[in-house]
Parts: structure tokens; sequence; C-alpha cells
């Protein structure tokens, strides 16, 4: 047996880790009663299809000419000529004696190009500094190679399994100088994950700042499209999901579609107290803006250019979510929820979600939105509590008066004269703000008027 090599026809091999090839020595002839040809049908149909395999060839002959059958195929449309080797592939295999159909194509391996930044050049670091610490994060390094017989074993370190479960994970990477001090990946590199996907390609785009809303904010501001599709890349939410998703956001003309997790979730999927963190946020805007959601913290959702050119995030962490949502709500934008299936994350994959920090960060991100794009409501209710609060502290002093024309409580007699002017202040406050926001949700209306006429 061979792992990692192949040996074809003549002198051809195959080398990789992907290979394998196995040898069969048979008796002489004289002693065995079976043919190669049957033993080689034995085999195969013992053997039976492996899953995930490219290809799986027996042979039983020393010398060979080359395949029995051959077919060249040949279009300048790629998705066809995939159609057609397919069609091809089926026809033969109802041929009976027909076995071994593959074809010559491989989609390839992703590549991930490193690109040096001016600021790699200064600290000394070249690309190939990068490429090799990079391949040793991922692939390992050989830190001790052993001799055990005739086998020799190689010791790799490399970071842990869920450190390697995407290449995402090369932004927390931190490269070191030659002068030994380790700096962050994005300070001296970046990175594109460049590849054809049925003639689409595909670019990895590493964001600068750390912070789920500054990588949000990054990508609506370097992509330009006409549908945005957001989602967590921890394999929680179902890619499948997508085209009935797009459906109905082209449908009903949506300007942001969120995918609502709560009617179909797999258990565990949630942590302790976030299902019920996520009841309270959502029946909390849902009474100060008047609407009707089920699920404001869901990280899968679809987005529309209007909504990116009217709505500016301004959120660092995981309250991204929440603003944008109060953003679309409070601008006069259309949103929409859809259930989708929301299952737990795989095995060795952890959350940086903190329930109590981020869960405070979410609160304070909801009264400030209320309190900018709704100042009357806001100020008027503060002006409101502190009208009641200097009533009931100047009783005292009122009533002193009343009896006596003296004022003997003269410390809660300033305190409610303080409370009062902060009260009045609030009220003026919340009239003048008013007005600005209405002259700003003026010109947000014209803004998008404009928008629908571009397109």
């Amino acid at each position: 047996m061979s792992i990692g090599a192949h040996f074809g026809r003549g002198s051809t091999r195959g080398t990789g880790g992907h290979l394998a090839q196995i040898w069969v020595q048979l008796l002489e002839s004289e002693e065995r009663d079976l043919g190669t040809d049957k033993l080689t049908q034995k085999w195969r149909k013992r053997v039976g299809h492996i899953q995930d395999a490219e290809s799986v060839t027996f042979r039983s002959e020393i010398h060979s000419a080359g395949n029995p059958i051959e077919v060249h195929l040949s279009i300048d449309d790629h998705d066809q000529l995939l159609a057609a080797a397919d069609a091809l592939k089926t026809e033969l295999q109802g041929i009976p004696g027909v076995f071994d159909i593959s074809d010559s194509f491989l989609p390839g391996k992703r590549e991930l190009q490193l690109k040096l930044k001016p600021a790699a050049r200064s600290l000394g670091v070249t690309l190939d500094d990068l490429a090799r610490q990079v391949r040793h994060a991922f692939y390992g390094a050989e830190a001790l190679r052993l001799q055990r017989g005739k086998d020799e074993i190689k010791v790799m370190v490399r970071y842990p399994e869920a450190e390697r479960k995407s290449l995402g994970s090369v932004e927390d990477m931190r490269i070191r100088t030659p002068g030994g001090v380790e700096v962050p990946f994005n300070q001296v590199a970046q990175a594109v994950l460049a590849g054809q996907a049925r003639g689409q390609k595909i670019v990895l785009v590493l964001s600068p700042g750390q912070g789920k809303g500054r990588v949000v904010r990054h990508m609506l501001d370097v992509v330009d499209a006409d549908i945005y599709v957001l989602v967590d890349g921890d394999d929680t939410y179902p890619a499948d999901a997508a085209p009935e998703m797009l459906a109905r956001f082209q449908r009903d003309h949506l300007d942001m579609l969120v995918g609502a997790r709560l009617e179909r979730y797999e258990e565990g999927a949630f942590r302790p107290f976030h299902r019920f963190g996520n009841h309270l946020i959502s029946r909390l805007i849902n009474v100060l803006f008047q609407t009707r959601l089920n699920d404001v913290l869901s990280g899968y959702r679809m987005l529309s250019q209007t909504f990116v050119r009217v709505v500016r995030t301004r959120s660092r962490g995981f309250e991204v979510e929440t603003e944008m949502t109060l953003q679309a709500l409070s601008k006069g934008l259309r949103v929409a929820e859809m259930p989708v299936r929301y299952v737990r994350r795989r095995e060795g994959s952890t959350s940086k979600l903190s329930t109590w920090s981020d869960g405070f960060l979410i609160f304070k991100c909801i009264l400030l939105l209320f309190r900018d794009y709704k100042p009357l409501v806001f100020f008027t209710t503060l002006a409101l509590l502190l009208a009641v609060a200097a009533l009931l502290t100047g009783s005292a002093p009122i009533r002193d008066f009343i009896e006596m024309r003296l004022v003997l409580h003269i410390p809660r007699a300033i305190l409610a004269a303080a409370l009062g002017i902060l009260s009045l202040i609030c009220l003026t406050a919340g009239l003048i703000l008013d007005m600005i926001a209405r002259f700003h949700q003026e010109t947000i209306e014209l803004w998008k008027s404009h928008l629908s006429d571009r397109h």
C-alpha cells in the first residue's frame, strides 16, 4: 500500500496526501483457481461506492495501452461541458460490462493569496515570512522527527482545530517580525481567497477592525451589490434557505428581510437566557417603535441597496443587528421576517457573545436610538418624570408657605426649583430635536425617492 503517491501508466506518477494505491501480489497461476479478471470484479463489487472519493480504479494488467474507452468533450461553455460529462457518464453506467467510469474534471483547491502592506516592509516582513507563518498555523510546523523502525515520524505543531475551521481565523493571527516583535496580521498584510465556482469569482476580504459592528460597516462600505446577504460564519444558519428568502425579498420589494430563528430551532442551539433576552428586547422594541418583530438579534439578513445607502451603522459589536433593525424602522424602510432553521454550533466552536455585557450594550443601543429618532416622546417622558419629582420634592416647602408664609425646608425648595427648570429644559429640547428629526426624515424620504428613480 502507498499513501501519498500514485503510479499511473508508463512512467507517470502523482504525489499528494489525497492519493493512495494498493498493490496485491497473487500466487502463481498454477497455485490458484481464480483469474485476475474475476478477482478484480469481486474486489470492485465488495468495495462498492467510496464516499467523497474523486476517482477509484481497479486494474489487473501489468502493461496497458490506455483506457478501453475514452471520450473527449470540448466546448467553451464551462457549465454545458460539466452537464454533458454528467449525462454521458449516466448513459455509460447503463451499459453492461462498463465500469470504472470517471472524468478528468477536478475543481481544484482553494487558494489563499497573501499581499503585503507597506507597513510590512518597514518592519522587515517578507512575503516568504508571511506565507511560512500562515502555513505553520494551519498545516503545522515540524517540531520533532523520530525514527521508529522503518517508519519516520514527524511531530507537527499547529493551531487548535477550533481555530482552523475558517480562513477568517487568519485575521486573528499575529505575525512575528525578524526583530522578534509580534504584530496583528491586518497590520502587515491582507488575504484574498480566490477561486472559481461555476464561473463565479469568490473573494474573501479581511476587515481591518475587530468587532462585528465594525466588520459589517466595512463590508457595506467596500461591497457594491443590488442585494446583500449577511450570515454568521458559525454554520448555524441554513444556506439552502437563501433562495427562498431571496424570492420573498424580491417579491415583496423589501429593504431588509430577517431570518427568524425562534420557530424552528434545534435543541441546544440557544445558550441559557439568550431566548429570554431575545424575547425581552423584541418586546421592548415593539412597544417603543410600534412594530411586530420576533427575532431582532438574528444574524441572517438580506439588505437592499437602498438600505445600505440610507442606513449608517455606528455600533462596534454584537448590537449591530439591533441598530440595523431600529434604523430601518425609524427611516421608513420595509422590514419583514421569515422563519428559518437554526442549529447548534459545531463541537469545539464557541460564541463570542457575552450574555450580560453585550446585553447591556444592546439595551443601551435601543435607548440611544429611541432618543435620536423619537426625541419628543423621549424628552417629554423625561420632562414628566422630572416634573413629578419636582412636585414631590417641593410639596413640603409649598405647604410651609401656605400655612406659615415662611419656607422652612429651603434645601428641598432649591432642589424642587432645579428639577422644575430641568423639566422645562427637557421639554424644550424635545420640541427642538423633534423638529430636526422631522426635517431629517424628509431628507431621507427624498434620498430614497432619488435612489428609486435611479433603479
